[in-house]
């Protein structure tokens, strides 16, 4: 495991967000040691992110302080890179923020791929944010090295963003196998390969040409209703006035099947089915039920993010006592985190 710490973090972006210097983040320093994955070609997306070893389910894979700090508006506004307007003077914040880093730095953001510039024409330092940054609650960044994995609609790794620590951190959703690419989702999961593709297209800009989305025929159609099923399953049980809440721990139960099958027991989209299911089981007044859903999603968050990631250390304050969840804030306020 190694902590990739590149300096402080600075945020960009005075025309979409408010400017700030961020103070630097508390993880030490990078420590000699062996990784367990390299960066090497990876054929037609350039570089990408490959197991040197075998890496076992829970895993840390690597824990990196982003190179800059984005505002969250910046980020929503890549998928309308067209309109101009939106993005004017980024390309200058961005150039001054720049000028800010170390060379190693700005030699480490320069090397990243930008999908916005065409062939044979330069690369700008708007489009290399557009195509690489990693978005996080109120914001995103640039990272020299997690910005290296590429997207998968069934990935092998999670990562998630440690606001205290000022890190990104990837963790191993599944056993991975030596030369295997460790691949994170760039995509909401729980929809078809037609509107995934069309997804990444317009936000990132490449068609994607995974395991999933290059099935055919009677597994492509498989496949497809089992996403636009956890889909319809996912918005419907969240939603605690829906019908479906009558009979909302059966649809916690056909969510976790089709994940099992269709994800292959994705750990952070099961949290996100039992964080549900410990939601609707509070609501109704069960409160074994409520624990058993809330030790449930942080065994499955203690795998995605890590025993100690605040999300996971949360769950488990739920699991011993459910009403935590509504002392939290005076009118609670049920927030399901996005995978």
């Amino acid at each position: 495991v190694v902590v990739a710490a590149v300096g402080a973090s600075r945020s960009v972006g005075r025309r979409l967000g408010t400017v700030r210097n961020a103070a630097p983040p508390t993880c030490p320093e990078v420590r000699d040691v062996s990784l367990k994955f390299a960066v090497s070609a990876a054929g037609p997306k350039g570089l990408g992110a490959f197991a040197t070893d075998k890496i076992s389910r829970g895993e840390l894979v690597v824990s990196e302080a982003p190179l800059l700090q984005l505002p969250r508006a910046l980020l929503e506004a890549r998928s309308e890179f067209d309109s101009e307007p939106v993005l004017e003077g980024c390309e200058e914040d961005l150039l001054q923020s720049l000028a800010e880093c170390s060379v190693d730095d700005r030699n480490a953001f320069w090397s990243l791929a930008d999908s916005r510039a065409g062939a044979g024409e330069k690369k700008s330092a708007l489009g290399i944010a557009l195509t690489n940054s990693i978005t996080w609650g109120s914001g995103g960044g640039i990272f020299p090295t997690v910005s290296r994995f590429n997207h998968s609609c069934n990935p092998n790794v999670h990562h998630s963003f440690d606001k205290a620590e000022g890190v990104e951190r990837l963790h191993a959703l599944r056993d991975i196998s030596a030369g295997e690419e460790l691949c994170i989702s760039y995509a909401w999961l729980y929809q078809s390969c037609h509107d995934r593709r069309a997804d990444l297209w317009e936000t990132f800009g490449f068609r994607c040409e995974c395991s999933v989305c290059a099935l055919e025929g009677t597994a492509k159609t498989r496949s497809d209703a089992a996403r636009e099923e956890l889909g319809y399953l996912d918005e419907a049980a969240s939603d605690l006035t829906h019908e479906l809440c009558d009979s909302g721990f059966p649809a916690i139960d056909e969510m976790t099947r089709l994940i099992d099958e269709e994800l292959s027991g994705n750990p952070a989209m099961k949290g996100r089915a039992y964080f549900t299911g410990f939601k609707l089981a509070f609501q109704a007044g069960f409160v074994e039920l409520a624990k058993d859903m809330a030790c449930r999603a942080a065994t499955c968050a203690a795998i995605a993010e890590g025993p100690t990631s605040p999300w996971t250390q949360r769950l488990q304050r739920y699991a011993a006592d459910p009403a935590a969840a509504r002392r939290r804030r005076p009118r609670i306020r049920w927030r399901l985190r996005l995978t």
